[in-house]
């Protein structure tokens, strides 16, 4: 019994250990290439705004087209 709990607390440490993130910052080799020229088209109504596309990361860069969309708020900016 004595030898067991030393084993068994050593265990529980080595196993929450592997839980813990240390905050890595993980930074591509190659840049994003440049941002692509969107055509806006009309307004879809009152209250929208446009976002702009960007490249976003999914094992290789990927282009999130932009969008219209509705403010959350009346008077939201």
């Amino acid at each position: 019994m004595k030898r067991v709990l030393p084993a068994a607390a050593f265990l529980g440490m080595l196993v929450l250990s592997g839980c813990s993130s240390v905050g890595v910052p993980y930074r591509l080799a190659t840049p994003p290439p440049p941002i692509r020229v969107e055509a806006r088209g009309l307004e879809p109504g009152p209250g929208y705004f446009w976002v702009a596309g960007y490249w976003g990361w999914n094992r290789a860069y990927v282009w999130v087209p932009g969008q219209w969309l509705r403010r959350p708020r009346p008077r939201a900016i």
